[in-house]
């Protein structure tokens, strides 16, 4: 039995595509069923519904498992929470872990959210199991974080200069997990995953306004002025704190593409372009929310004056 937890995820969905594709049996472990793919429904994905930070739960979960793919959003309680898993993990005797991590996890990492990483790592390699670790960089899908400047601004914004990062389609990072728990090629690697080209935020702008026919620009902010504006657009604290972080080791060094993904899947990463449509359709979506809301604003004191 294949475990997904994170299977509504952005690489966990991907994962439990994969997985029921290839006929194997699966189980998704989710907080609510019913945002489940329809896919997964058709293919009869065994379903556990509830808290990964239930004990009952996660024995459930893991009944007859054999290999799992674990991955968390990042959440204060995040590292404690993957401990439990992975206690449970080897309580049930599963034979292989494979974890979502990040960019340079380890202890004398720079970046909070990296050390908490490497710390889980640890555990895991000490608890018995095979196991992989997936260190994927920024996903493409983060973009979504800026859907209201995109759509309000015309503009992207961030703390990153001139940097290139290593994106990458999550989508990938999940098809590579669902490679990795079906073979034991990759057991005990730390897998660093890229997309296949590295791009500045300015060049992100760039090629959406190829493809709308609007111009967007990338406003680069200083590490301090950034992190003001994601307190006051809502973000948590801890949160905002990580984007800082993480953008801080993009500028302090050069990042690069590696073939990781392409030589894993056997065929090139997807490349931004996929996405970017995507994108496009949620900021518009946005705006048209907006504009209706203006027009209600308008349209309401005439009709009181009438």
């Amino acid at each position: 039995m294949f475990v997904v937890i994170g299977a509504t995820g952005c690489t966990g969905a991907q994962v439990l595509e994969d997985l029921t594709a290839e006929g194997v049996p699966v189980r998704a472990l989710v907080r609510d069923a019913s945002k489940l793919s329809q896919n997964a429904a058709k293919r009869q994905v065994d379903v556990v519904e509830g808290s990964v930070q239930d004990t009952a739960i996660l024995a459930a979960a893991f009944k007859d498992a054999t290999s799992v793919y674990l991955s968390l959003g990042n959440f204060p309680g995040q590292e404690d929470t993957e401990l439990g898993i992975v206690h449970a993990a080897k309580t049930a005797g599963v034979r292989k872990i494979v974890k979502l991590s990040g960019p340079s996890a380890g202890r004398d990492s720079p970046v909070a959210i990296a050390r908490m990483h490497g710390r889980i790592e640890a555990a895991i390699k000490t608890c018995g199991s095979a196991h992989v670790f997936l260190r994927p960089y920024a996903f493409f899908q983060n973009l979504a974080n800026q859907v209201a400047p995109l759509a309000h601004f015309h503009a992207l914004f961030g703390s990153t200069g001139s940097a290139a990062l290593n994106m990458i389609d999550a989508r990938d990072v999940g098809a590579v997990a669902a490679r990795t728990m079906l073979t034991d090629s990759w057991d005990g690697k730390e897998i660093e995953l890229t997309g296949d080209e590295a791009l500045t935020y300015a060049e992100v702008a760039e090629r959406l306004s190829a493809i709308s026919g609007e111009t967007y620009r990338f406003f680069n902010r200083s590490p301090e002025v950034y992190l003001a504006e994601l307190l006051q657009q809502g973000l948590p604290e801890w949160t905002a704190e990580h984007v800082i972080e993480i953008q801080a080791m993009t500028r302090s060094r050069s990042e690069t593409p590696n073939s990781n993904t392409r030589d894993i899947l056997g065929r090139p990463a997807r490349p931004l372009a996929d996405y970017l449509p995507q994108l496009l359709s949620a900021v518009a979506r946005l705006r048209d929310i907006a504009e209706t809301q203006t027009l209600r604003a308008w349209a309401k004191p005439r009709a009181s004056r009438a």
